[in-house]
């Protein structure tokens, strides 16, 4: 018997995503509220045309648990569409006015690809492209406040501010990890399993400022 295994590809939160033959910009971005509208552009650099559809959810931390609610707080059209081979397709997005808040707002964009049915009823390997980035609206003057500790190898990073905090390229001793790390939330405690050692302290670039957290 032929079977048939989907792979679904992953990206999240990059400047931009280019590989497996899609290009999808901007990524991660952070707007202050009067930013209202704007464009997605998803390129197909592969050789055969593709289905992609966009899934917006906002992020909220609540009851010490993260949570993602589909909502409509941002739209775009088109939200289904098709790229033909080596072409590109601008969604052009809006934000609801009723979304505007005095707190910061999170949302996670999904431009996800759509199988072909009839393809995907073949056997063999296929694989779809699932991209995920964050984006996030940020009144003036929130900010996060970040403290640290170490558990064994594992930094504990908690977070009193009133914004969350996106933590990327990572130096701890010997330690280094470059890219993204991950958030943490306004009133989050995250815990990040970066092997590193206790008492040293942190080097990490927070909302893309370099900070030293005093990790005990």
């Amino acid at each position: 018997m032929f079977k048939r295994i989907i792979i679904t590809i992953f990206a999240l939160s990059v400047a931009s995503f280019s590989a497996h033959a899609v290009q999808v910009r901007p990524m991660y971005s952070e707007y202050a509220p009067s930013k209202k509208a704007g464009v997605l552009t998803v390129a197909n650099t592969d050789k055969t045309e593709k289905t992609f559809q966009v899934i917006v959810e906002r992020q909220l931390f609540e009851g010490g648990v993260r949570k993602s609610v589909k909502t409509t707080d941002l739209r775009f059209a088109p939200s289904i569409f098709k790229v033909p081979a080596g072409k590109v397709q601008t969604v052009r997005w809006a934000l609801n006015a009723a979304a505007t808040s005095a707190d910061e707002q999170m949302y996670v964009i999904t431009v996800k690809e759509v199988p072909d049915p009839a393809v995907i009823q073949l056997p063999g390997v296929h694989h779809l492209i699932d991209v995920k980035t964050a984006w996030i609206w940020r009144p003036e003057g929130l900010a996060p406040q970040l403290s640290a500790r170490w558990d064994g190898g594992v930094l504990v990073v908690k977070n009193t501010g009133n914004a969350s905090a996106r933590l990327v390229d990572l130096v701890a001793g010997t330690v280094n990890k470059t890219g993204q790390i991950g958030y943490v939330f306004p009133g989050e405690e995250a815990r990040f399993d970066v092997d590193g050692k206790a008492k040293v302290a942190v080097s990490v670039k927070v909302n893309g400022k370099d900070v030293i957290l005093d990790a005990k």
